[in-house]
């Protein structure tokens, strides 16, 4: 009987013994699921973070190049008609082919109100400029959200480096274009073209940087 008893004891001790490593194993299943699990969202979120972030500096991008062909234009219309007005930039002393050539060329920038025959060869033109200004818009949803989320804190350094360089310096262009506005709005024709002129050298510098950091991008994840 004391043999049986014992023989018992010991077989109850096995079966605890498998009981406490299977809890174990199951514990630590359970864990590394869960911290899989986890690893796994986060991955995904930062992986539609850095997708959204991408498709907004595109469109960003497309925006920008849209602007600043519009402030070539206007920078070349002008540089050009700096050169024909004399004294008052409302009056524009050329020969009547050479202002149509100007039309042509920059069509809609000088609005004609009159015109007097000065000589045989050219005619004083009353009038007024006209600018179509093109504002970007280059928004920062994307990158607002993954800072608002927290996932810019699984990015690696390099990669928050960069973008939150390419996004303070689309701030800036931003900055220029609306002091640029606010003298268009103004009529404040040399504040103005001071103001395209920076912007359109941001704006230079900011395409080389979306480029770049759609390059870089990707190790983000």
């Amino acid at each position: 009987m004391f043999n049986s008893i014992k023989k018992s004891t010991k077989n109850n001790w096995k079966y605890i013994f498998r009981e406490i490593i299977l809890l174990f194993i199951g514990i630590n299943l359970a864990i590394w699921f869960n911290n899989w699990n986890e690893s796994n969202k986060v991955n995904q979120t930062k992986a539609t973070a850095i997708k959204n972030i991408v498709e907004e500096l595109r469109s960003n991008q497309t925006e920008l190049n849209e602007a600043l062909g519009n402030y070539e234009m206007i920078l070349n219309a002008y540089t050009e008609y700096i050169g024909l007005f004399k004294q008052k930039k409302s009056e524009l002393i050329v020969s009547p082919n050479r202002m149509k050539e100007f039309q042509e060329k920059h069509p809609n920038f000088f609005i004609i109100k009159d015109s007097t025959l000065v000589d045989n060869y050219n005619y004083k033109y009353l009038g007024k400029t006209k600018i179509d200004m093109e504002l970007p818009l280059l928004t920062n949803i994307a990158w607002k959200t993954t800072i608002s989320t927290n996932i810019s804190s699984k990015l690696s350094f390099e990669c928050m480096y960069q973008l939150e360089n390419v996004y303070n310096l689309q701030g800036k262009v931003m900055e220029e274009v609306n002091k640029a506005s606010n003298s268009l709005k103004k009529e404040t024709i040399d504040e103005l073209i001071r103001s395209l002129k920076f912007s359109t050298q941001l704006g230079i510098q900011l395409q080389k940087e979306y480029k770049e950091t759609e390059r870089k991008i990707k190790n983000c994840s």
